[in-house]
Order: structure tokens, then C-alpha cells, then sequence
């Protein structure tokens, strides 16, 4: 079997926002940057996201100098991707159009050549002024749905704001699965439904923190869908992405071309251990998990028994397959799955932020009772999807409620301006239809 899959990588950005709160600094980056652009990968993830916020509050950098670096070290910025948080740019708050437009204008300028835009509420509007503003100036944009779980947010929603986004005008379109909720028979659907309705180029971007990421990898590949976010060990797994390591390995099995250079992933492992040990009071449970990971270190039964299994494309066979996966990620020294996750819906990148804060508050403790009040907190809410920038509503409501019994009307101002109309108009209008729905939570 081949198909025209390719793996990109996010090591740089969402691997260490997911794994080390974003504390990579640029030093550390360019340590091993030309590593791994030289491995072969089309498309580098490098910015956006909460670099920009931790360049400035926590590593005292400069983050259109650290941009403008990587433009320089990889000759252009054709392979540099960043994501952007639509109308609120890379804030957590709506700003206006000549803003953004500026803003947009400079990150071309200095680097950016796709720019992967979301609205976590999947409203177009927030979309438009980004993406014809990233166009204008050069650049590709590339429109990215936020999959959430809910009585209304279904396969056939997504696929119909996918096809929103084409019509708009987007050169690109991105599953982004944030919080690892895409469950692996709705990824099916999903991929098969989405694939059957365009022809632009489609990317997977799923977290492994529930344990399925990887097996939603594989079968995007045996879907059609044409590019698949990875990470490099040990900013892989967990709360990140699926393993470059292993990915190759299942590639291969399947007859597909990676080309990449696995020698030179190894040496990028390599230095991406060292700086995770300069990292560690930045990660999570340093030290418990990750080992080196070689190609052979992959057991290839294994694989082809999951394969075996994914190739039929039917929902009874993938659920066999999902143990089978987890079980080959256990195997390699990976984080163990959070299947709270599919409750709390809480995206990787927000984990180990939420954690560092939770330890610098010395309140660690309430972190469990956190991520049992975010599903009541989204509920009342009104089941907005998890999105880095709105999330930081659901945690900080959250948060006052188990800190101090506090209901969400007496919670921060943006929640506040949430409740009144400005966001999840869709999805509360169902509420209103059905109070007693549940979260939408599957597993």
C-alpha cells in the first residue's frame, strides 16, 4: 500500500508548549534547528501559539528576533509555520481588524510562510480579517477546525465549517485535536468524510495526552489525509504529539515513503535530551518517563498486528486496535494516557502551563479537583470548544471554584463577556433546546 502522507514537525513550538510549559529558549532551539530541518521534514512548526506570551513574561527574549533567526538559518520562510488564534491573534482576547492585519503583515515579513489560523469557537468571522491578511502579504494560510465534544459539535458540523473555511479562501485545512478528544472511530469518520469533500491539502494535528493520537495518525494515513504533525522524543507522547520514532516505523510497514533522514532524528533526540534535562523544573514528572528511542527499539509485530486491524476501516476494528497502541507507547517509556482528558477536555499546551502555575501557587494539590469542575464549568458555559485561547476561561473558573466556592458569574471579566453573547452562540442555543444534554464526552 502507499499513499502521499508526509510528516511535519512541531518539536519547537507545540512539542515543548505541550511538554515544558514553552521554556525552550532560542539558544537552546538553534541547537538543534538545523538537525532537524535538514532531516526532510516539508513544514517546521516554530512559532505562534504561546511563544510570543513566554518569550516576553518568562525567558526575557525578543520573539520576532527569535522569528527572524529561524527565517534566516533555514534560508526563507517557506517551511516555517505558526499558529495563530485568529481575531485574537496571539492573545487571549478579540482585538480589532487594523491590528491584526499588522500584525499579520510583520510576521510575514519576518519569517512566516504558513500561518495555521483557528478560532477555538470555529466562527469564520474570527477567521477572515487573519487569513486574507496572511494571503495579501504573501503567505499561505491554512484553516484549522478546533474539535471539541458536545451534543452539537458531530462529524457533519465539521466537516460543514471545514467547507466554510474552503469556500473563505483558505489554501489549507488542519483537524486540530487540542486536547487529544478525538476518539479514534469518530477520526474515521471524520477523515473519510472530510477527504471525500475537498481536494486541499489536509493535516491532522492530534495530542496524545487520551492515549489515541497515534492510532488517529495511522489511520489519517491510510484515509488520504495528506500531512500528520509529529514530534521528536523526548518532546513526544504525553501531552504532545505522536513519536517521529514510531510513526516512521508504521510508515514504513505500510510501503510509504517517509524521506526522512533517520540517523539524523536520531542525533536531534539526542540534543532534545540534554536540553529537556535543562528544562526539568519546567516538566512534569521529570525523570519518570522517556528513555531514547531507536527505530529498532519499535517492535514491528506489534505494528503489523495493529495494522492488520486499522487497514479494514471499521469501527469494531479500530477499537481493538487502541489498547494494542497504547500498549506499544508504554512499551517505548511514553507517558501513561489521561483518560480524564475526555472529560476536562483540557489542550496539552494548557497542562503543563496550568501544573508550573498550580506548583508556583504552591496549590498543586487542587489540580484533580480542577479537571473535575472544567466539564461543569464548559457546561454552563455552553460547550465552547477547548481551545488554547479559551480555555484559560474554563481553568481560571475552575480554579475560583474549587479554591473558594466561587459560582462562574463571580469569575473573571472574560467569562463574564463570553456568557453575554460574544462567543458559543451555536452550541448554547442547543442547551437552551435541551438542558438536560450531557458534555458529549464518549469515553
Amino acid at each position: 500500500m502507499k499513499t502521499h502522507t508526509r510528516f511535519l514537525d512541531v518539536t519547537l513550538r507545540d512539542g515543548h508548549q505541550s511538554l515544558a510549559a514553552t521554556r525552550m529558549t532560542t539558544d537552546q532551539i538553534m541547537r538543534v534547528l538545523p538537525m532537524v530541518n535538514d532531516t526532510g521534514y516539508p513544514i517546521l512548526e516554530l512559532w505562534g501559539g504561546a511563544v510570543l506570551d513566554s518569550c516576553i513574561r518568562f525567558l526575557n527574549e525578543d520573539p520576532w528576533e527569535r522569528l527572524e533567526l529561524f527565517r534566516e538559518t533555514l534560508g526563507g520562510p517557506t517551511k516555517i509555520r505558526a499558529l495563530l488564534r485568529g481575531q485574537n491573534l496571539f492573545g487571549y482576547q478579540p482585538v480589532a481588524d487594523d491590528l491584526v492585519t499588522a500584525f499579520v503583515r510583520q510576521s510575514v515579513e519576518s519569517g512566516v510562510g504558513m500561518m495555521r489560523i483557528f478560532d477555538a469557537l470555529n466562527d469564520p468571522r474570527n477567521l477572515q480579517t487573519a487569513m486574507l491578511a496572511t494571503k495579501a502579504f504573501g503567505g499561505k494560510a491554512e484553516g484549522a477546525l478546533s474539535y471539541t465534544t458536545s451534543p452539537v459539535h458531530t462529524t457533519d458540523y465539521f466537516v460543514d465549517f471545514a467547507m466554510q473555511m474552503v469556500d473563505m479562501g483558505m489554501d489549507a485545512i488542519a483537524i486540530k485535536d487540542m486536547a487529544g478528544l478525538l476518539y479514534p472511530t469518530e477520526a474515521l469518520d471524520l477523515c473519510q468524510k472530510l477527504r471525500a469533500k475537498t481536494t486541499l491539502p489536509i493535516t491532522l494535528h492530534s495530542h496524545t495526552t487520551t492515549g489515541v493520537a497515534t492510532l488517529n495518525a495511522i489511520i489519517a494515513m491510510y484515509t488520504g489525509i495528506d500531512y500528520v504533525d509529529t514530534a521528536i522524543t523526548p518532546f513526544a507522547g504525553g501531552t504532545s504529539h505522536p513519536p517521529i520514532e514510531v510513526m516512521i516505523v508504521f510508515a514504513e510497514e505500510m510501503g510509504i515513503d517517509h524521506g526522512l533522514d533517520k540517523p539524523l532524528i536520531l542525533r536531534a533526540q539526542a540534543e532534545l535530551f540534554k536540553i529537556a534535562e535543562e528544562l526539568q523544573d519546567s516538566i512534569p514528572n521529570y525523570g519518570k518517563y522517556y528513555k531514547p528511542v531507536t527505530f529498532e527499539d519499535v517492535d514491528r509485530r506489534k505494528v503489523n498486528d495493529i495494522l492488520k486491524l486499522v487497514s479494514k476501516l471499521d469501527p469494531p476494528a479500530i477499537e481493538q486496535a487502541i489498547p494494542m497502541v497504547r500498549d506499544l507507547l508504554a512499551g517505548l517509556h511514553y507517558p501513561p494516557f489521561d483518560d480524564k482528558i475526555f472529560e476536562a477536555q483540557v489542550p496539552g499546551g494548557m497542562l503543563s502551563n496550568l501544573h508550573k502555575q498550580l506548583k508556583g501557587m504552591n496549590q498543586l494539590h487542587l489540580m484533580d479537583q480542577i479537571m473535575e469542575e472544567i466539564p461543569a464549568v464548559r457546561r454552563d458555559a455552553g460547550y465552547g470548544a477547548t481551545g488554547n485561547s479559551n480555555q484559560p476561561d474554563c481553568w481560571v473558573a475552575g480554579s475560583l471554584q474549587c479554591n473558594g466556592g466561587q459560582s462562574v458569574s463571580d469569575c473573571v471579566r472574560r467569562v463574564q463577556d463570553d456568557l453575554e453573547g460574544r462567543v458559543w452562540t451555536h452550541a448554547r442555543a442547543r442547551q437552551r433546546r435541551d438542558p438536560q444534554a450531557g458534555d458529549g464526552a464518549k469515553r
